[in-house]
């Protein structure tokens, strides 16, 4: 064997789908391991008994505002590929991406889920629409999330002051442009036949679905800082000011570490790291975490499930099988 072709197999390996589920599976179950290290389960289970019922259900209670606001985004976006997408096919196909993202190996089910109860739409620009939705609301996490970066983790660091001004400038420069036929990279994209479906997807929008999609980008952040706010004080005592700062840190610091399932061990970390700097303990920082997970990803998946039942199962694995050979 050429070591040129064992370099080849091994980089298919690593490559293949489900070795990059593994991988995040694994990751995911190392981060937990060493989240409770640094809590007390028996603090927590104490924590989750006592806690505030009230701001529980406050939190829980956003979670149909937070399916619709995405569904609502969903609706826009394909408004520029699409006449008129009725509003029960964007669903279905909002959630069944949602629940088969969140059991297949990395992730192709919300790319090739998004695409199976959609008619009359080439599905590689249904791929370019789901990149640009997930692209909106990482730019959303950057300009809500950069600024706090040196005020809060890095006081007095100029290094970090110009840093997180500069991510800031950049965000907004994409916001200003990203989704529309404007975008620098679109000519870019389009020169290359594999991309060049996915890129008239991905910036189809006009100037006011841009304008709104991203306004909802922003909504969907202000439910979560509006969770997390309730969540925190189901345990202990948090300001609403302190909860926006520092969800808009961990979901910011999150983005920059795709490597678990669901951003499961990822999220308790970072928020056991930045709530430590409101004088937040640990315990209530994974309690909060944890209950982040369960509204924001667990319920929602398990929501999507009735909607397996009208799937087409070998289309699925046709779209999931060709998506992956585009990536490769």
């Amino acid at each position: 064997m050429t070591i040129a072709r064992f370099i080849q197999q091994c980089r298919n390996f690593i490559t293949h789908p489900w070795a990059v589920f593994a991988g995040k599976l694994f990751f995911a179950a190392a981060a937990l391991f060493f989240v409770f290290q640094l809590v007390d389960v028996h603090s927590i289970v104490r924590l989750f008994a006592a806690a505030d019922v009230r701001f529980l259900l406050l939190g829980f209670v956003l979670i149909p505002v937070n399916l619709g606001i995405r569904i609502i985004r969903w609706n826009i976006l394909l408004r520029s590929i699409k006449e008129h997408p009725s509003w029960s096919e964007t669903t279905r196909s909002v959630m069944l991406g949602i629940t088969i993202g969140s059991f297949t190996p990395a992730e192709i089910g919300d790319f090739a889920g998004r695409t199976l109860h959609l008619t009359e739409i080439k599905k590689s620009m249904v791929i370019g629409l789901t990149f640009l939705d997930r692209m909106q609301i990482l730019l959303v996490f950057c300009i809500t999330g950069a600024p706090f970066v040196s005020f809060v983790l890095f006081p007095g660091s100029r290094t970090a002051a110009v840093l997180s001004f500069f991510l800031v400038i950049l965000s907004l420069f994409a916001f200003a442009f990203l989704g529309s036929s404007r975008f620098p990279l679109y000519r870019f994209f389009s020169r290359f036949p594999m991309f060049e479906r996915i890129a008239a997807g991905m910036f189809a929008l006009n100037r006011r679905r841009q304008i709104l999609s991203f306004l909802f980008a922003f909504f969907f952040w202000a439910v979560i800082c509006l969770q997390m706010f309730f969540f925190f004080n189901a345990f202990v005592p948090l300001t609403l000011r302190a909860a926006v700062i520092g969800t808009s840190l961990v979901l910011f610091l999150k983005s920059f570490v795709p490597f678990s399932i669901g951003d499961l061990g990822v999220r308790e970390l970072t928020s056991v790291f930045v709530f430590s700097h409101f004088a937040v303990s640990n315990d209530a920082s994974v309690n909060a975490s944890l209950l982040i997970f369960f509204a924001n990803v667990f319920v929602p998946a398990l929501c999507g499930i009735p909607f397996i039942r009208s799937m087409d199962f070998s289309a699925f694995f046709h779209a999931s099988r060709q998506l992956f050979n585009k990536q490769q």
